[in-house]
């Protein structure tokens, strides 16, 4: 059932298919002529157990939005999204926002969430509760994988589901920024970066404590182009990697020496695309370059 429109779509009431359901707003990429797709209080989408989209300049959520077992697409064909936060914070010009209150009306298997293609950016502000992603079973996707913006974790945000992010550009996670996910719930950040610079970079302050990244499950960690692969900035990078299937400590069979974990440098070991894609044979922290 699809619902196109170029300045806004609202609505009131309940609206429940029995099939795919796409609300396509801003289509023709004119933000003067607002594009936002609004959901009030008083309604709801439900497509019992088929596919959502969202596509629009904006969207304003205050009802749920449900695909049940299937997924919810949320995604601008023309700027830029941003994820977490409150709805009332400053946001990037034409940048969407998908707040954290947002965030927690969201009910699928999989969230997943795509910048415009080309340039478009994912910046993840924060997620200070796992209730904000309670409606999510599975997986929520960061997909830049069409975009060489890149995605940008600034806030501390937490996750009751498995979380990857993807894209062309750089993975940077800031500092004193974090990112968790809960027991049995994986981590994965892949970028496909083709520059010298670090595909995936990681910066972390002793001061704050806790861990940059920790995963309730698998951390996997990919530099799959020709970047310098990933960058760990930190006084002490044990501290900031955190695991809870094993030990942080690489497996040897990976290639990466700890011993090579200087406060600031680029630690990769290259490993051929197979060893890349068997990275859950080995309960361990996996980094590594395609190539």
């Amino acid at each position: 059932m699809p619902l196109p429109r170029c300045n806004g779509v609202t609505f009131t009431s309940a609206l429940s298919t029995q099939g795919a359901l796409t609300v396509e707003s801003d289509s023709d990429c004119a933000t003067s002529a607002g594009g936002t797709i609004t959901v009030a209080a008083t309604a709801s989408l439900e497509s019992n157990d088929h596919a959502v989209v969202l596509r629009g300049a904006d969207v304003s959520l205050l009802g749920e939005v449900s695909a049940g077992t299937s997924s919810v697409l949320v995604t601008s064909a023309c700027d830029d999204v941003e994820v977490g936060g409150a709805a009332a914070s400053a946001v990037g010009a034409g940048a969407m926002r998908v707040s954290a209150a947002e965030l927690a009306l969201l009910v699928a298997s999989t969230v997943r969430v795509v910048p415009a293609a080309t340039s478009g950016t994912i910046t993840v502000y924060g997620v200070p509760a796992l209730a904000s992603s309670s409606g999510i079973a599975s997986l929520l996707w960061l997909d830049g994988s069409a975009s060489a913006g890149g995605v940008s974790f600034l806030e501390a945000s937490v996750w009751s589901c498995a979380v990857t992010a993807t894209s062309q550009g750089a993975i940077a996670v800031a500092v004193d920024a974090s990112v968790t996910t809960a027991s049995g719930n994986d981590l994965t950040l892949t970028s496909s970066q083709a520059n010298a610079a670090a595909a995936i970079s990681i910066d972390y302050s002793s001061a704050v404590g806790g861990a940059a990244l920790s995963a309730g499950g698998e951390l996997v960690l990919t530099a799959s182009g020709s970047s310098s692969g990933v960058s760990l900035v930190a006084s002490a990078w044990r501290s900031m990697l955190r695991m809870r299937k094993s030990s942080v400590a690489p497996c040897s069979s990976d290639g990466w020496s700890p011993a090579a974990a200087a406060a600031t440098s680029s630690m990769m070991g290259t490993h051929g695309t197979d060893r890349c894609a068997r990275h859950k044979q080995a309960p361990c922290l996996i980094l590594c370059t395609c190539k």
